[in-house]
């Protein structure tokens, strides 16, 4: 029987790339929150995920693979049938970890057997409730198909019989339990009468309201006692063929899962943690949607545009969230933000970064339309603090790593950009920050620049001006709102002159 093909990367595993959560761009767009989010989300966490979560794609058909899958789970029917098998397998898992861990063998065995009919259940029951709702991706419908195959082969049915015989057999057994004392004795039954509707007929008066319970708490994961034990063992005496029946099954049948089940159940995790750790910012009435992926030359834009880092925060306070749109033509590479201070432009920066990294991925990003391009790599420069240890100054520290980001940077590449060189005198920071765009424009690369220069929005046609906007009736009221216009100084001068300590009241302190 062939084996299905992977739901996350149908040509093949790639080789273990890099942690993306711990790459400096993944800190400044707040992407390593929404990737330890996701991935903190699911129990089982393997390879899949990780690999997963760690491998942004370029090829645009194998972004469209997945976003066919997510269609798919958008359908209620479908996202709670694969919900279920994934929490049965869990459960299957659970079994078998506390299987491992008993030196009891009947126990051991007790818990394998239960491992396998949980398992038995969860194929059969996927297998044709999938088949009835019918998926439309490639990859859950190969999927679907293969496994209908594999619950109709020789080799599960008759597992599946192994199972219910070895189950029927032991459920079979009775016992008669003998309590003299300290001392019980287990034996076959004889021909004692049946006082079972004589007891239930006795109790009867007490079954009208609840009934306090004395059975003390006990784990359903915990081994049996001492007296268990020596019970069972005893009716593995008592009733050898049905005892060597189980041993047998778990000889025959240790490992059960087949391959093909446990990888597409590690896969589909990637697919349900991310529904999950979005689902709380739906509620919020927040968009999703899958994006248009037309590679690294065509126009891009994005509707209702938002952080999602910053949404999860928000949605917990119940604080609402401001969304953005942008619109960029094929000519159209640079994005520079200008406006006050506290106004989103960072924010609108990192909210750029994350649509794409998602997008790439294939998973639904924040925004009711989007059209979005692939990338080779994300390149950031944010600003940072001055570190002492690393014996140069804050300005020497931002040209170093501009320039690596500037070596690293190509055509097709990804760059976002916030307040370069902030450190340096207006002078200082036009003129350097204008030589980074001319270099950026030569390269070719698309991205965002946060800036107070507002020159820069003038140095090139692909450049287009955002601006973040205020109350026009109070200019300190920030709205978080990014207006595609021409910078205008004027209105923005008091923040400028806050970012450089030229306000009159910090004139007067620094006076006196």
């Amino acid at each position: 029987m062939n084996y299905p093909p992977s739901i996350l990367f149908p040509g093949g595993y790639p080789d273990p790339g890099v942690e993306v959560a711990k790459e400096q761009f993944a800190s400044d767009l707040n992407l390593d929150v929404v990737i330890s989010g996701i991935g903190g989300r699911r129990r089982r966490n393997g390879r899949a995920l990780s690999d997963a979560l760690n491998t942004p794609l370029s090829e645009p058909g194998v972004i469209g693979f997945r976003q066919d899958i997510f269609r798919d789970l958008e359908d209620p029917g479908i996202l709670e049938i694969v919900e279920a098998f994934s929490a049965e397998m869990e459960d299957v898992y659970r079994h078998l970890r506390v299987s491992s861990g008993l030196t009891f063998p009947f126990g051991r065995k007790g818990w394998f057997i239960a491992a396998a009919s949980v398992y038995c259940d969860a194929v059969t029951s996927m297998e044709a409730s999938l088949r009835d709702v019918s998926p439309g991706s490639e990859g859950l419908t190969s999927f679907v198909d293969w496994l209908g195959e594999y619950a109709r082969s020789p080799g599960f049915e008759g597992f599946s019989r192994a199972i219910g015989d070895v189950r029927s057999s032991l459920s079979a057994i009775e016992y008669r339990m003998d309590i003299r004392g300290r001392e019980v004795h287990i034996s076959k039954p004889g021909d004692e009468a049946d006082h079972g509707d004589e007891i239930r007929s006795a109790f009867a008066p007490l079954r009208g309201g609840a009934l306090r319970s004395y059975f003390a708490p006990r784990s359903s994961d915990s081994g049996l006692s001492y007296l268990e034990q020596w019970m069972i063992s005893r009716l593995g005496r008592l009733y050898p063929e049905e005892f060597r029946a189980m041993d047998e099954f778990c000889d025959i049948h240790d490992p059960f899962v087949d391959p093909s089940i446990e990888r597409f159940f590690e896969e589909i995790q990637f697919y349900l943690a991310y529904l999950e750790y979005i689902a709380d910012v739906r509620r919020r009435g927040l968009p999703f949607c899958l994006p248009r992926m037309d590679g690294a030359t065509r126009g891009v834009g994005v509707r209702d545009i938002y952080d999602l880092a910053l949404a999860k925060k928000l949605a917990a306070s119940g604080e609402t969230v401001i969304t953005n749109d942008f619109d960029l033509s094929s000519d159209e590479r640079i994005i520079v933000i200008t406006g006050a201070n506290q106004g989103g432009k960072t924010t609108f920066a990192r909210a750029f970064g994350q649509a794409h990294f998602l997008a790439s991925l294939g998973c639904p990003i924040p925004g009711s339309f989007a059209r979005l391009s692939t990338f080779d790599t994300i390149l950031t420069h944010f600003e940072r603090e001055e570190r002492m240890r690393d014996l140069r100054g804050k300005m020497e520290d931002d040209l170093i790593r501009m320039k690596e980001v500037l070596d690293r940077a190509s055509s097709d590449s990804l760059l976002i950009m916030n307040e370069m060189f902030n450190s340096a005198t207006v002078f200082d920071e036009s003129t350097l920050s204008r030589l980074v765009m001319e270099d950026v424009i030569r390269i070719g690369c698309l991205g965002v620049c946060v800036t107070f220069v507002e020159e820069l929005a003038d140095i090139d046609d692909g450049i287009v001006s955002l601006v973040a906007q205020v109350c026009p009736d109070d200019p300190s009221i920030r709205t978080y709102r990014l207006t595609r216009q021409p910078p205008d100084g004027l209105a923005y001068a008091v923040s400028i002159a806050e970012k450089y300590g030229l306000t009159r009241q910090r004139l007067e302190e620094r006076i006196e």
